[in-house]
């Protein structure tokens, strides 16, 4: 059976909704295995005053505690935009193999004054680095995702569109991006499996 990660985005949306109503950065995110949702979550940084608070380190936490164990296998983990480097670590530490992301950090960080400034960061490189068995199923429902930091500013006193927002290319697979060679140019049109035979493609992208 196929999963549905438009449906499980949808809801992690949600919960950057949630926490933008509420004062917070628009960030969400979740765990899922087998179907079941396993912890939704959402950026507290400003309720907390707590700067690690990030929606992905939470619903980390918020897993292993509800299950009583250090690491997920199995779980795939859906998040509305590309995890800071401190995320990314939290996702690697709890065993995700299965990475959703609605919008690239590259994307947003043209709204944000002072946010996503890390250089050259990427998932990809931080996979390279890290020799992490990663499959990456990038842009699902990234319009949305990239409307929510339009709409909330992240970063910004202020943001205006001055032109038509050129929204990433559409859903992909990308798997095993931890591996050796570069993969062959396809069409945009057609999702890209990438495997554990391949090395990851760099896309350029300060804490959120």
């Amino acid at each position: 059976m196929e999963t549905d990660h438009s449906h499980f985005m949808a809801l992690a949306i949600e919960e950057a909704k949630a926490g933008a109503a509420q004062g917070e950065q628009p960030f969400g995110a979740l765990i899922v295995r087998d179907g079941e949702i396993i912890v939704r979550s959402r950026s507290l940084k400003v309720a907390t005053s707590d700067t690690t608070a990030h929606a992905e380190t939470l619903a980390i936490k918020y897993a292993t505690q509800k299950l009583g164990q250090r690491t997920l296998p199995g779980c795939t983990f859906y998040a509305t935009c590309e995890p800071c480097p401190m995320c990314l670590g939290a996702i690697l530490n709890g065993g995700i193999q299965t990475l959703v992301l609605g919008v690239r950090n590259a994307d947003v960080k043209r709204l944000a004054k002072f946010a996503f400034n890390f250089k050259d960061y990427t998932i990809e490189r931080f996979v390279e680095m890290t020799g992490w068995d990663l499959t990456l199923i990038e842009g699902v429902r990234t319009g949305e995702c990239l409307e929510l930091n339009v709409k909330y500013a992240v970063g910004a006193a202020s943001y205006k569109v001055s032109r038509p927002l050129q929204l990433p290319r559409p859903a992909r697979h990308r798997g095993g991006l931890g591996a050796p060679r570069r993969p062959k140019h396809r069409s945009r049109c057609n999702p890209i499996v990438r495997r554990s035979s391949l090395r990851p493609q760099r896309a350029h992208g300060e804490s959120r």
